[in-house]
C-alpha cells in the first residue's frame, strides 16, 4: 500500500502484563514524551484517513500532508533540544506509523465500501492515540500507568467494535482481540523506541 493510509493496531503480551503492574524505568525526558505524543496523533490522523477511504472516500494530498506534520514536521524542531535522547527518527516513527495503518487497512478494509469497518479503523487509531498519551505522561514522570486508565484506552476496540457488530452491516466480526493486538505491539514498538 502507498504511505498516504495509515492505521493503528497492535498488540503484545508485553504490553498488557507492563500496563497493569507497571514497574519499567522511564527515561524522564519531556522531548522523548513530546515524540511519543506526536507519534501517536500521526497514526490517529492516518486512521482517521485509511477509515474515510474504507467508507469510500478520496484521500487528499492535502490531508496527507497534515498528517504528515505530526513526525516530519515536529521531530526536527525537537531534535535541538538537550533533553532529547534520539535524534533524527523522524523516517523511522513514520515508517512504523504507515506499517501500522496498512496491516489495519489490510484486515479491516474490504470492498465494497463499507461504513462499519470504516470506523473500526478510526477506532484502532483512536485507541493507539489514547495508548500514547498514557506513556507519554509515564516517560516524562515515571508515574506507573493507572490501569483504570488503561482500560478505557482498550475499551476504544474491545466495546466499540461489539457495538458496531451488534448494529449489523460488518463485513468482519469477531476481531477485537486481533486488532487490539496490533495497536498494543505498535505502541509497545513505539515506546521501546522513544523511551530511551
Amino acid at each position: 500500500m502507498t504511505r498516504f493510509v495509515v492505521v493503528l493496531v497492535g498488540a503484545s503480551a508485553m504490553f498488557g502484563i507492563a500496563r497493569s503492574a507497571d514497574v519499567r524505568a522511564a527515561t524522564m525526558s519531556k522531548c522523548q514524551a513530546k515524540k511519543m505524543d506526536d507519534a501517536g496523533k500521526g497514526a490517529a490522523c492516518f486512521a482517521r484517513l485509511a477509515s474515510g477511504a474504507a467508507k469510500g472516500r478520496a484521500i487528499e494530498r492535502t490531508q496527507v500532508r497534515e498528517c504528515r506534520r505530526f513526525v516530519h514536521g515536529r521531530f526536527p524542531r525537537l531534535d535541538s533540544r538537550a533533553d532529547c535522547h534520539t535524534t533524527g527518527d523522524a523516517t523511522a516513527i513514520e515508517n512504523k506509523i504507515d506499517a501500522f495503518v496498512d496491516d489495519v487497512s489490510s484486515e479491516l478494509n474490504l470492498s465494497p465500501p463499507n461504513r462499519c469497518q470504516g470506523t473500526k479503523i478510526y477506532d484502532a487509531g483512536q485507541k493507539a492515540v489514547c495508548l500514547a498519551r498514557l506513556e507519554k505522561k509515564f516517560i516524562a514522570t515515571g508515574i506507573p500507568l493507572d490501569p483504570s486508565d488503561v482500560a478505557k484506552c482498550q475499551a476504544r476496540v474491545g466495546l466499540r467494535f461489539m457495538e458496531l457488530e451488534a448494529g449489523g452491516g460488518c463485513d468482519t466480526t469477531g476481531d477485537a482481540t486481533a486488532i487490539e493486538s496490533k495497536v498494543d505491539a505498535f505502541i509497545d514498538d513505539l515506546t521501546s523506541e522513544l523511551n530511551q
